[in-house]
């Protein structure tokens, strides 16, 4: 990007007309140059300070419901993943969210009782709560309206940033706001221990003793990936199934320690492969690439070439854990490689 934006840039970002990937890149040239945001300033006041708040606006419960539930479109849940990639709190209270929800949208057990006179006396509360299945509900709810509270209005941690400081006490901003572009693009700037799980490995097996490389509980970006191994045998079998566990390609007596399928896979769909030689066999999954993600991939290159942290942060984002690491160690970003590496457990 030129050193100043010029003037269909400043429009375009005053309108939020702009293409994503070059609102994520004018985003991030306005948070450094004071010139640009002088120049905005003028007709652009109110967007510059929704900006500023937006960094602090949490998750509500409506987008959680829809996350769980899944709802969201995909640029809807692209925003979600950056935003608890900012927002420790909110990835904490996403993932208690996820953990109690089934159960209170679970229907309530009924049984069958025998038919009873009816009762003219007036019972009690406590009389009322000693039926099983009422007492269930109650209990439900007296969790949820505890957890809740603690969850939502615990703390985020302390961080030398200014995107993770909490809110002015004068500044309140709606839950249900949606969330900016430009906080996925800074969630290259986050600390390695503060990056939630990205939803895209959600279900990726991590393959057992370590001994395959590639792809494992991650993302790919192409459909011809070049399935790698640790050497453990003279020869070997290697199978690749489909999400469903049916066989979609076999082949025995590879001798060396990769093998690539001869068919493209489908974009968007998740396999498993097994490699074996004599007694011993490993098995992992992994995911391909969607077609509007990869699309976005694309632009993000294109629009941040030269800077490899942020593009390893879009990376990240989308499950491509290898790119990602290619990325960072380009960057120097030694403790977002070693955060990768958890990512897989």
């Amino acid at each position: 990007m030129p050193d100043h934006l010029n003037e269909r840039q400043l429009q375009g970002y005053r309108d939020r007309t702009l293409p994503l990937g070059e609102q994520m890149a004018v985003d991030a040239h306005i948070s450094a140059c004071k010139e640009c945001r002088a120049a905005l300033t003028a007709d652009a006041g109110p967007v510059l300070a929704a900006i500023e708040q937006a960094r602090f606006r949490h998750l509500s419960y409506e987008q959680m419901d829809d996350w769980v539930e899944d709802r969201l479109d995909q640029g809807a849940r692209e925003l979600v993943m950056a935003h608890i990639g900012l927002c420790a709190a909110c990835a904490r209270q996403l993932i208690a969210y996820q953990e109690y929800a089934p159960a209170m949208a679970a229907p309530i057990r009924t049984i069958q009782v025998a038919a009873a006179k009816a009762v003219t006396q007036k019972q009690s509360f406590w009389a009322f709560l000693k039926q099983p299945q009422y007492a269930l509900g109650a209990a439900a709810l007296l969790a949820f309206f505890i957890i809740t509270p603690l969850t939502r209005h615990s703390a985020p941690p302390e961080s030398s940033g200014a995107i993770l400081a909490p809110a002015a006490a004068d500044s309140k901003v709606p839950e249900s706001a949606p969330l900016l572009d430009s906080e996925r693009l800074a969630a290259r700037d986050v600390p390695a221990a503060s990056v939630a799980k990205p939803a895209a490995l959600k279900g990726l097996e991590s393959p057992e003793a370590g001994m395959l490389q590639y792809p494992y509980a991650e993302v790919v970006e192409e459909t011809l990936p070049a399935l790698k191994w640790k050497a453990f045998g003279d020869s070997y079998a290697v199978t690749l199934y489909d999400s469903r566990h049916n066989m979609i390609a076999r082949r025995t007596g590879v001798t060396e320690t990769q093998w690539t399928p001869t068919s493209a896979l489908t974009r968007g769909a998740v396999y498993m492969w097994e490699v074996e030689s004599g007694t011993q066999r490993y098995r992992a999954t992994f995911k391909v690439l969607s077609e509007a993600q990869y699309k976005d991939l694309q632009n993000a290159r294109e629009q941040h070439r030269g800077d490899p942290a942020a593009i390893g942060a879009v990376c990240e984002q989308f499950g491509l854990l290898a790119a990602a690491r290619t990325e960072f160690e380009a960057a120097h970003a030694g403790d977002r490689v070693r955060q990768l590496d958890a990512l897989r457990k």
